[in-house]
């Protein structure tokens, strides 16, 4: 995904999982951008449900497609990076996760001074 704020990314704000939270916070932060910060949202899944209409889905009243979020596409209309990747770790005094996805392990630190 390219970039197109013209401001430098001084900081990393990384989402972990694709629940209902998170995704409010990639909508809000949207509306209300914060010059420099660059989001993250990591997940195993691509999609997630939403759990108020599982239910209907369940008895058929709704397709997948209704009930749950496609992280990816969210990600990409609001201009933040997606990683479909699984978290097995958190390092708080490093700040750093560790993910895994049938690669090697990634780590991902943020950058700004004010996380050190």
């Amino acid at each position: 995904m390219i970039n197109n704020n013209p401001t430098p990314i001084i900081s990393d704000l990384i989402l972990l999982g694709g629940g209902y939270a998170n995704i409010q916070v990639l909508k809000m932060l949207a509306m209300n951008p914060i010059g420099g910060l660059r989001i993250t949202l990591i997940s195993d899944q691509t999609h997630s449900p939403y759990s108020g209409m599982i239910p209907g889905y369940l008895a058929g009243y709704y397709s997948y497609e209704q009930c749950h979020f496609d992280l990816r596409r969210i990600c990409e209309e609001l201009g933040q990076r997606f990683i479909k990747a699984k978290i097995i770790g958190i390092d708080p005094q490093r700040n750093r996760q560790a993910l895994y996805e049938a690669l090697p392990v990634q780590d991902f630190q943020r950058q700004a001074p004010a996380f050190r």
